[in-house]
């Protein structure tokens, strides 16, 4: 779930994207596409989007406080979109990186363009956040690989990619020096609700996921979609979390199509 930052999109200028549940805010303070921002969309699979944009993954800072929200992370968010560029431009959140993107739009929409909610909901599902808070336990006890693979086992890879999430499990996960992030991260999900902001999100919004989606039920995704003035909800039947991985064609022209309008 914490897998991916947002990213960003200018048309043309820059792409921001968010991503999820993971520890790649260990990198660096800000981990960007800025320099290299072909590469680093090109390793990350976002090719189709590069004729159009540039990409930007934008990861959480590093050393984030216990206590940490996601509204707090896009107040960070926030920060530096407005230290890079000089207008709104589109975001795309997924999983985790979606309730911050939630945020962002709600308390500082003047950067946001257009908005993608990619796997993500106004809030984690309860089977999700059981879940949720054993990783966070294993995570403070020094199994944060442990942690993490048990919350790939519940995300959907296809049927190849199910296999080896199971057959390897943690083995395929790397033990973090410092797993204080990912905790800090496992936290803000456990409290993320967004439902009483989402009314002030103005920007053009798509909503896209799977309706097997574990982290956030058909029910909680159909709600925030409802409750964003401008939004438009994409369901694939029958898919789990993340559909970017398993429908990735699919995907890519749901999103690209509502950027384009």
């Amino acid at each position: 779930m914490t897998a991916d930052p947002p990213w960003w999109s200018c048309r043309m200028p820059a792409l921001p994207a968010v991503p999820g549940r993971c520890w790649c805010s260990r990198a660096s303070p800000w981990r960007t596409g800025t320099h290299r921002p072909w590469a680093v969309a090109a390793a990350l699979g976002y090719k189709r989007y590069l004729r159009d944009y540039t990409v930007y993954q934008v990861a959480r800072r590093r050393g984030l406080a216990a206590g940490a929200t996601t509204r707090d992370m896009a107040a960070d968010y926030a920060r530096w979109a407005q230290g890079r560029f000089d207008g709104p431009v589109d975001v795309v959140g997924f999983s985790t990186g979606g309730e911050i993107a939630q945020y962002l739009a709600a308390d500082h929409g003047q950067v946001v363009g257009r908005l993608v909610l990619s796997d993500t909901g106004c809030r984690v599902g309860e089977d999700a956040k059981a879940l949720l808070r054993a990783a966070r336990d294993k995570a403070a006890s020094g199994r944060a690989a442990e942690a993490q693979a048990d919350v790939a086992a519940h995300m959907d890879f296809g049927r190849l990619g199910g296999w080896l999430v199971r057959l390897l499990g943690k083995r395929m996960m790397k033990e973090p020096g410092d797993p204080s992030d990912y905790i800090a991260t496992l936290d803000a999900d456990l409290a993320h609700d967004a439902t009483q902001v989402l009314p002030k999100i103005n920007a053009p919004t798509l909503v896209i996921a799977g309706t097997r989606d574990y982290f956030y039920p058909e029910p909680i995704l159909r709600e925030t979609a409802e409750r964003i003035p401008d939004a438009t909800l994409r369901l694939y039947d029958g898919v789990g979390h993340p559909v970017g991985k398993t429908r990735k064609r699919r995907f890519e022209d749901d999103l690209l199509d509502f950027l384009g309008r």
